[in-house]
């Protein structure tokens, strides 16, 4: 294989790294908003989570596992939206009036 095959070969697969990169870009783009943010799109981890609820983090794996409060992940790392936590609080505090 000469050197102006290898050459062309390398250009292809960084011209298709670089579309798959734009596409992830946009679609981060799209879930965390270019968009201007409210307080409802702030994205919180589990340690901000378990300061608003004041609950344990083993309590918060509990949550989440069950689906009680939704979240996402990036990678290994779990996330809530802000707007999930509140919901939640309401719920929980609309049972409590019950």
């Amino acid at each position: 294989m000469d050197s102006e095959q290898q050459f062309k070969e390398i250009r292809t697969l960084c011209v298709l790294m670089i579309d798959k990169l734009d596409k992830i870009s946009a679609e981060f783009r799209e879930m965390f908003g270019a968009h201007k943010r409210n307080s409802d799109d702030i994205i919180l981890d589990y340690q901000d989570v378990c300061q608003i609820l004041h609950i344990s983090l083993r309590h918060l794996r509990r949550l989440a596992n069950s689906n009680e409060l939704p979240g996402f992940k990036i990678g290994r790392r779990r996330f809530w939206r802000n707007y999930d936590v509140q919901e939640y609080i309401r719920k929980i505090e609309k049972n409590k009036n019950r």
